[in-house]
């Protein structure tokens, strides 16, 4: 039996992928209810988000909400980069979840480590299974829905080296599945 403990975007592939390959006997754990918001997380390559989705049988164009036409890359000293965008865009991850597990083998409860011939811990940051390394750095993360932004482009702004951090904000309007547009996450 192979354990996958998390089911967020790794953890859910990579149990539908066991399942789809035969041969496997594998099941998820994740103690999170169905539909529960992980902030960000939302921007793929689309280009390579589209191969994995079909290797999943998953249709790829279901889950996009907006390709931004172009990147902005700036600091607090006013230096500014842009340059065309060629395959960033959002997608709308708790959907692609719920697909990539559906009618699989799913526990909502954490998983315990041991017993299994393999287990996998795909359970991010929190690392419940394997533990933190002694020497983590971990920071902490804000995040902000707004109205407006710059719904055309991709912006990833960073701070002065001490102040140790950047702001990037991406468009998720486009799509009916967001009850207003446009709309612009800020992490």
């Amino acid at each position: 039996m192979i354990t996958v403990a998390g089911l967020g975007v790794a953890g859910s592939y990579l149990l539908r992928r066991l399942h789809m390959e035969g041969g496997f006997s594998a099941e998820g754990y994740d103690p999170k209810p169905p539909g529960y918001y992980i902030p960000c997380g939302y921007a793929v390559n689309f280009n390579l988000f589209r191969d994995y989705c079909r290797m999943a049988g998953l249709e790829p164009d279901n889950y996009l909400l907006s390709s931004g036409r172009r990147v902005v890359m700036e600091n607090s000293s006013g230096l500014s980069m842009e340059f065309r965008n060629v395959g960033l865009s959002t997608i709308e991850k708790n959907s692609f979840e719920r697909d990539l597990v559906e009618g699989l083998r799913v526990h909502r409860e954490r998983a315990k480590a041991g017993g299994d011939e393999v287990t996998v811990d795909a359970t991010g940051i929190s690392r419940s299974i394997i533990g933190h390394a002694r020497d983590d750095f971990r920071m902490q993360t804000l995040e902000y829905l707004a109205d407006s932004g710059l719904s055309d482009a991709f912006l990833f702004h960073y701070f002065p080296p001490r102040a140790s951090g950047y702001l990037w904000s991406f468009p998720l309007a486009g799509t009916s599945m967001w009850a207003r547009a446009p709309q612009t996450l800020f992490c």
